[in-house]
């Protein structure tokens, strides 16, 4: 590539590729640790602002060290920040700064760099926090403001074709000296090399679609046409996964479909049965509750027509006892009357049979005084004897016929309701005393 050539892809790459940030001035009493400092507090903060916290962390700290371990809120007051929201996040990069020297240094000593520019420019470059930029600051400082030359920088040359690949840092150095455009343009040139190897000229993985410098970099057309494929390639990949990703949610809905209409089915079938077992435990639990109710009106109808057989059993024996009773009160009765009847009929008669025996007496008397004024020679016993059995027949006329007159009505009135046989013995007493006294009558005459 010609010299001309050469030094337009280096303006183009000065003018295309924009800083983060301006790298700040260099400090007469601060070393390299400090300057790194400074880079990573012009990130947040102004040139101005940057110094007056870098002097005030040296005034309000012992050492490094002790600023390393301290919390954020005792770092925040020495930062000169706007505000402390601010000034938290600048403690907090101050720390992380700190923390990463110390891990790839294990101390705050960084001026052996000046004395061995290649091993300070590996340990600066793994130092992700401090970023490409500021190790090339560090190192164009330790270099006293020369070009810092790393083996990364000649690799971004080489890509855009400014410069052979090589692995002499010396022959790098005759090879990129030449291209700086103005004098102290080093730092410059520098800045923005880091610049294009921190963000896109990756060793392994450059992202050279996202560079500005890719259409003047035969490397990045490559990796650009190699990137377009490949990203057709994942986008046609892409769109057939979609394609199948969608052909497979179309099976997943019918089958979804089809599995809903199978399961709506087979709930309207079970719903269906439900509903057919449903009425016909109705139509079951009815039937019992109909025959229930029909064995129990039924069996109320029994207990009824037990009760009214009961009820009428009892009406019959107690219509039957009183049939009994007003039969045995009217035989009692009748009994009773004929009892009476007969007593009246004995007692007229026995009136009579003694009337006629007192007429039969007086008849006799008479015919006596008669035959014995006739015949006067009577024997006196004989007198005696017929006067004895007179008064006799008397006595017991009269006391027979006391009794019957008093004893039927009496007894009578003792039982409203007599048996039969009782009567029918009333009946044969009655006859026995009157035929006794028949006799007796007879036997004294």
């Amino acid at each position: 590539m010609p010299a001309g050539t050469k030094v337009k892809v280096v303006s183009d790459l000065i003018q295309k590729v924009n800083l983060r940030w301006d790298p700040p001035k260099r400090l007469k009493d601060a070393n390299l640790l400090e300057h790194g400092l400074l880079c990573v507090l012009s990130r947040e903060l102004s040139e101005s602002k940057a110094e007056a916290t870098l002097k005030a962390l040296r005034r309000d700290f012992d050492d490094w060290n002790v600023l390393r371990v301290s919390q954020v809120q005792e770092v925040a007051p020495s930062v000169q920040g706007k505000d402390d929201g601010q000034n938290r996040l600048v403690a907090a990069m101050i720390k992380q700064y700190l923390q990463e020297i110390f891990q790839q240094n294990h101390g705050f000593d960084l001026e052996f760099m000046r004395e061995d520019m290649a091993e300070g420019a590996k340990m600066f470059i793994k130092c992700t926090y401090l970023g490409v930029p500021a190790a090339y600051y560090l190192l164009w400082i330790a270099g006293d403001e020369a070009m810092p030359i790393t083996l990364d920088m000649v690799r971004v040359l080489d890509r855009l074709g400014v410069i052979p690949r090589t692995t002499s840092l010396r022959k790098a150095r005759t090879l990129i000296e030449p291209l700086v455009q103005k004098k102290g343009g080093e730092l410059e040139l520098a800045s923005h090399l880091g610049e294009v190897l921190e963000r896109w000229c990756d060793l392994r993985r450059p992202k050279c679609w996202l560079c500005p410098l890719a259409d003047g970099c035969p490397h990045g057309k490559k990796v650009v046409k190699d990137w377009k494929a490949q990203q057709e390639r994942i986008e046609a990949a892409r769109l057939r996964s979609e394609s199948r990703a969608e052909a497979q949610r179309q099976k997943d809905a019918q089958r979804a479909k089809r599995e809903e209409d199978r399961k709506a089915r087979e709930r309207g079938r079970l719903t269906k049965k439900l509903e057919r077992e449903r009425e016909r435990e109705q139509r079951r639990l009815a039937a019992e509750a109909k025959k229930r109710e029909k064995e129990l009106n039924a069996k109320k109808r029994a207990e009824e027509l037990a009760r009214k057989k009961v009820e009428a059993k009892k009406k019959a024996e107690l219509e039957k006892k009183a049939a009994a009773k007003k039969r045995a009160e009217d035989a009692k009765k009748a009994a009773a009357k004929k009892k009476a009847d007969d007593a009246k009929k004995a007692a007229a008669k026995l009136k009579a049979e003694q009337a006629r025996k007192a007429a039969a007496k007086k008849k006799a008397t008479s015919k006596a005084s008669k035959t014995s004024k006739s015949k006067a020679a009577a024997p006196k016993k004989a007198s005696t004897a017929s006067k004895a059995s007179s008064k006799a027949k008397k006595k017991v006329t009269k006391k027979t016929a006391k009794k019957v007159t008093k004893k039927v009505p009496k007894k009578a009135t003792k039982s409203s309701a007599p048996k039969k046989a009782p009567a029918a013995a009333k009946k044969k007493t009655a006859r026995k005393t009157t035929s006794s006294a028949k006799k007796k009558s007879v036997r004294k005459r």
